[in-house]
């Protein structure tokens, strides 16, 4: 309460305008999780919203003040957009297609449409093209990045990535030659897929049958490879000094907060980079940076204070 009261006076002193410590709106490149497109990245942007690669303003209605210069670049090439509500059919998981073609009941918004062919609202996958942070992810994150550098030549960058986007920038970070990184954020991130798996199928026999039938369906349709790159064969690889924020949550039942904790103990035990580390107890696995509640209250803060300590824009009210 007296915390909230302090926020409170602080927002009316400061609002929630960003501080720019270098005098630059500092970019970060975004790197989204399995099935989703754009929507995701707006969960972060505050009341603005992302504008998105389709033209269009994308705001999630419950959205936080965590990135203040989302940098998209490009959509996946496994992702095929198309204002059509019927396009999101082509997914084979039904609960996926009806959050492609409801998006507007899920609390986004879309304003601003230039192309009436394009949108993020529906969309469709090309399971095909999909693998879980290897080879396809790792090129498409370095493209990102270098249409990133072309925008911003010489700017610090920070990347955030979530779920299957948080272990595709750690590798892609293990793999990549990457200038001027200032930060890296890694919300949900797996340590290896098969292990992601048996947690999630840890509870009962039914749940361990179900997800190795996943697992075995997962080798079949799409680009995965069980000997593949992963975070934690790849935390040797990653570049030293760079600061590396840990997120996860004790009721996250997708990635188990075990999976995570097991690439943050890897990369403290090299001893190279600054690593910082954020529990969540409340939060499921897509809702970390979504609501008001006292998870999203620490997530501000420790992300802002995060920001402040390495000279990055920040919100005061929150980094104090």
């Amino acid at each position: 309460m007296i915390f909230m009261l302090i926020v409170l006076s602080m927002q009316i002193a400061f609002g929630y305008e960003w501080v720019l410590p270098r005098g630059t709106q500092t970019p970060t490149v975004y790197f989204q999780g399995v099935f989703e497109s754009q929507r995701q990245c707006s969960r972060y942007c505050g009341v603005s919203g992302l504008q998105a690669t389709t033209g269009e303003q994308v705001i999630c209605k419950d959205a936080q003040e965590l990135i203040l210069n989302p940098f998209v670049g490009k959509e996946l090439d496994e992702v095929m957009l198309k204002n059509s509500p019927a396009s999101s059919w082509l997914n084979i998981w039904p609960h996926h297609a009806i959050y492609g073609w409801k998006g507007r009941r899920s609390g986004f918004g879309y304003q601003n449409t230039q192309n009436n062919d394009l949108s993020v609202s529906s969309h469709a996958i090309d399971y095909f093209k999909m693998n879980f942070a290897q080879q396809r992810d790792i090129a498409e994150h370095a493209k990102k990045m270098q249409l990133c550098a072309k925008q911003y030549p010489k700017e610090p960058v920070i990347l955030w990535g979530v779920s299957r986007g948080a272990a595709a920038t750690l590798n892609a970070c293990a793999s990549n030659t990457y200038e001027n990184v200032a930060l890296v954020v890694l919300e949900g991130c797996f340590d290896t897929i098969d292990h992601t798996i048996q947690e999630r199928g840890s509870s009962s026999f039914a749940k361990r049958a179900l997800w190795s039938s996943l697992y075995w369906l997962i080798q079949l349709a799409t680009q995965y490879d069980a000997k593949g790159p992963s975070p934690l064969r790849l935390v040797e690889s990653f570049p030293p000094h760079v600061p590396v924020v840990f997120i996860t949550s004790a009721k996250d039942t997708s990635v188990s907060k075990l999976c995570t904790q097991k690439v943050v103990d890897a990369l403290q035990k090299r001893g190279k980079n600054p690593v910082h580390y954020l529990c969540l107890e409340h939060s499921g696995h897509n809702r970390y940076a979504i609501g008001s509640g006292p998870d999203q209250q620490r997530y501000m803060r420790f992300m802002h204070t995060i920001y402040k300590q390495y000279d990055l824009p920040y919100i005061p009210a929150f980094a104090a």
